[in-house]
């Protein structure tokens, strides 16, 4: 008796590579269903109300928020289920960039625009606001954002344009800053890749 507890029987590589198969076909079949059915465009979706001094988006469907356009919240972006959801982006980058390839665009054996994808072509049914959340009240499940783009017609206290967001699901994938590892000078005269 020398293995006293019981252990699973592990998948085997052609149950794993099955189960890869039918999720990319899942993914693709609902790509086309969000094609031939014509759900409302992010457009569409949004509906703002005035509340005090700041806007507030009401939707009908349940708000999934996405803090970010990183890898993680490209991924989700693409499958996201946006017949049952109202999926609302907010990042102050509107492209996806496929950090790895960088290299290879510094010195010319890539192109660069082959290394980014605009949040609004990974889904056109997603809301995407090219912002920055200020703050997340999660007990009122509230984020408070900012607008990155300025208000040129405004006065200084209304230059940047505020607004909240009311969520019932919150994905927050803003990802990484570079480490400088405290060495003096990296900040000042490197260019992170």
């Amino acid at each position: 008796k020398k293995h006293r507890y019981r252990i699973e029987k592990q998948t085997s590589w052609a149950g794993v590579l099955a189960d890869k198969i039918l999720d990319s076909a899942d993914d693709v079949f609902m790509h086309i269903r969000r094609g031939l059915k014509g759900l409302p465009t992010s457009s569409e979706l949004r509906k703002f109300v005035k509340r005090g001094g700041t806007m507030v988006i009401e939707t009908e469907k349940p708000v999934v928020l996405v803090l970010g356009s990183g890898w993680g919240a490209h991924s989700l972006l693409k499958v996201v289920d946006t017949e049952k959801y109202d999926v609302i982006c907010v990042s102050p980058s509107n492209a996806f960039l496929f950090a790895p390839m960088l290299p290879g665009s510094a010195v010319g054996t890539v192109e660069f625009r082959s290394l980014l994808e605009p949040v609004r072509l990974a889904n056109q049914f997603v809301s995407y606001f090219e912002a920055s959340c200020e703050s997340i009240d999660p007990v009122g499940k509230v984020a408070k954002c900012v607008s990155a783009i300025e208000d040129q017609g405004a006065g200084e206290e209304m230059k940047q344009r505020k607004f909240e967001i009311p969520y019932d699901a919150l994905i927050i994938a803003v990802g990484e800053k570079p480490a400088s590892f405290g060495v003096p000078g990296v900040e000042d005269y490197t260019y992170y890749l």
